[in-house]
């Protein structure tokens, strides 16, 4: 790994961090704004919504952003010159079929929830369109390691959201379908902001053959089956818990993973640097390079995330009674569960992005069969009969799952993973929470004093951490300064 793509790659990712750090902030407090001025109820059948659209953008999608950003990252100009056009075009003829099939049925399927949704039937079409474009063009930039343009498209749409949600609040008019007027006309500006700010000339070639579009087809099928199971893993609980209990449970559910699933967006940013610089370390030959990343990466994101946990689990109620008021105290435990699947979900992900990089997204498919079959079997069982708590649990175990999965898999292939290097974090993690249950009072001052001792011990225990944090400060200085430069 030489000097230059190592300071290439720790700017990409403080530049992919901080938009998505501030686009994440923006977000959140988006989601803070919605869910302080709609009720509960109101605000489940607009996460519905948004899953549902997910989901048609996931069935729909052949992993087509995936495939993108590894062609279009490749050594071989050629390739990269000639994937964009032909993906763009697939995936047009894609979204079209599936938005006439849901006119089609879409009225027959909506009863199937516990809401009568057909009259949002258009908005989840818009909602689905607009998103898979966005998608699309957001994995351009990160193939084309326009990491600035991606985090500044990031932060300008996160704070028009945020302007037009105030906006109507301050006129005492955000309900749930001016909620989702908002949604559309922040999806539709990211959209037009991308399409300005991509440098066409770089990727606008006409190579249209069938034996480019076979390639890449034959490449996406199994991400693309990956990526259903993955939807079922982490998504598919919304859906369960609708048809089982309530928009109120749903709206439970989601505020328990609002904060991790910030977290995991905040944790893509590194993905997005990650996984082309990683392929391109492999496509060279680096292999030595290539795994010492991989174990650099488990090992920081180990440490800085087992903070978060202990952070989660010591304030839990603080937190979810300062963001989304005491209506959702509820929900304070299952946050910080929550927290634990974001730990075991993000160590999975850097295992599965390694093997994809390698050339072997069918593995990656195994384990998202495999992890998906067990959320769903355990979902399924688990929320009849402990309500939307179900659905944490089992999100817990699908991520034990698939980290072990990835775990013998990399193992298999040869490609060593320091089991003991990420998992010191962790059982600290687990000490302290030990201690802090049986031993210390629930008092604000004891839990400050805990998490200062845990840092502290960290930070001397683990050489790795005092060398991450001091390299973590130093770039981050470093980027800042050339960057007002």
């Amino acid at each position: 790994m030489d000097k230059s793509f190592k300071r290439d790659f720790i700017k990409g990712s403080a530049a992919a961090s901080m938009g998505t750090i501030v686009a994440m902030v923006f977000q959140f407090l988006s989601i803070v704004i919605i869910t302080r001025h709609i009720t509960k109820e109101e605000f489940g059948i607009y996460v519905l919504i948004i899953v549902i659209s997910t989901f048609l953008d996931a069935v729909s999608g052949l992993a087509l952003e995936q495939s993108l950003v590894k062609f279009i990252t490749s050594a071989d100009d050629l390739e990269r010159r000639s994937t964009f056009i032909p993906i763009l075009i697939i995936r047009i003829i894609l979204i079209v079929a599936a938005a006439i099939l849901v006119v089609l049925f879409g009225n027959s399927l909506m009863p199937l929830f516990n809401f009568t949704a057909t009259e949002f039937l258009y908005v989840i079409i818009i909602l689905f369109i607009l998103s898979s474009f966005r998608g699309l063009f957001y994995n351009l930039l990160q193939g084309m390691n326009l990491f600035k343009k991606y985090a500044s498209v990031q932060t300008i749409t996160s704070l028009v959201r945020v302007a037009l949600l105030l906006i109507m609040a301050y006129l005492h008019n955000l309900t749930l379908k001016n909620v989702l007027l908002v949604e559309i006309v922040a999806v539709t500006f990211t959209v037009f902001l991308q399409i300005a700010l991509i440098p066409y000339k770089e990727v606008f070639h006409w190579n249209v053959n069938f034996k480019n579009i076979k390639k890449i087809i034959n490449f996406s099928i199994p991400l693309y089956l990956s990526g259903i199971s993955y939807f079922i893993q982490t998504q598919v609980n919304v859906f369960i818990i609708s048809a089982y209990l309530s928009p109120v449970s749903i709206a439970n559910y989601d505020v328990a993973g609002k904060i991790p699933q910030a977290s995991a967006k905040g944790f893509q940013s590194f993905i997005i640097v990650f996984f082309p610089s990683l392929s391109r370390l492999l496509s060279l030959g680096e292999r030595d390079s290539a795994l010492k990343l991989i174990n650099k990466s488990l090992l920081t994101f180990s440490i800085v995330i087992n903070l978060l946990l202990l952070f989660s689990f010591l304030f839990n109620k603080e937190i979810i009674l300062l963001l989304f008021s005491d209506k959702y105290l509820d929900s304070s435990l299952a946050f910080s569960f929550m927290m634990v699947a974001f730990y075991l979900t993000a160590m999975s992900n850097i295992m599965g992005y390694s093997l994809v990089s390698a050339g072997l997204p069918s593995i990656t498919l195994k384990v998202n069969i495999a992890a998906g079959a067990i959320n769903l079997i355990g979902a399924f069982l688990m929320v009849p009969l402990w309500g939307f708590m179900g659905a944490v649990y089992s999100i817990l175990l699908t991520g034990l799952a698939s980290l072990l999965f990835h775990y013998l898999y990399l193992t298999k292939y040869d490609m060593h993973i320091e089991l003991i290097s990420f998992i010191k974090p962790a059982l600290m993690t687990i000490t302290a929470l030990l201690l802090y249950y049986p031993f210390i009072p629930d008092n604000l001052i004891f839990k400050i004093i805990l998490l200062i001792v845990y840092f502290i011990a960290i930070y001397f225990v683990l050489p790795e951490a005092k060398e991450i944090f001091n390299q973590i400060a130093k770039h981050l200085f470093k980027f800042k300064s050339e960057d007002n430069s």
